[in-house]
């Protein structure tokens, strides 16, 4: 199966990509059967899935124009997974915890609809960190046109893990 998404040209957007890409090759011994993603972005990590298993749907609270996967998208309201209980295999989440209101309601929700759960999510010691990744997260998103929003108070600090 052929990438839905082209290799992009913006040197932020290429590190999305290769970074996902990694990820992915980490990942992709633990997926399986029906998948739900949450969140899109630029719609890497989803064409990555999908090349291996094309049995995905991927959630989002809004259209990325940029993103390769848009006729993939199903909105939802960011919170409430539109599904019943054990509908999925595995339920994913990478680097999209931060940008919900409300982060422990979504892994509530991805337990409830999914069999497995792969969470990927940067995470801080200290104030002094926590200031650097919301720094690298709002810088990234910016230049590679990746509009979303971000709540300070969803990022994990790492003992708490």
């Amino acid at each position: 199966m052929e990438t839905r998404v082209s290799n992009p040209t913006n040197k932020i957007q290429r590190y999305i990509f290769e970074e996902e890409r990694k990820w992915f090759s980490r990942i992709q011994p633990f997926l399986y059967g029906k998948i739900l993603k949450i969140g899109s972005g630029l719609g890497y990590m989803s064409s990555f899935v999908y090349e291996s298993f094309n049995d995905l749907i991927v959630l989002e609270v809004k259209i990325n124009s940029n993103d390769g996967n848009k006729d993939k998208v199903v909105i939802y309201n960011g919170i409430h997974l539109p599904f019943m209980d054990n509908s999925f295999d595995c339920v994913m989440a990478c680097y999209v915890l931060h940008h919900t209101p409300y982060p422990n309601l979504v892994l509530k929700e991805m337990k409830r609809v999914g069999k497995r759960i792969i969470v990927l999510e940067e995470t801080y010691t200290n104030f002094e960190s926590k200031k650097d990744l919301v720094y690298r997260d709002l810088y990234v998103n910016g230049y590679a046109n990746q509009t979303s929003q971000i709540y300070l108070g969803s990022y994990f600090k790492k003992e708490k893990i």
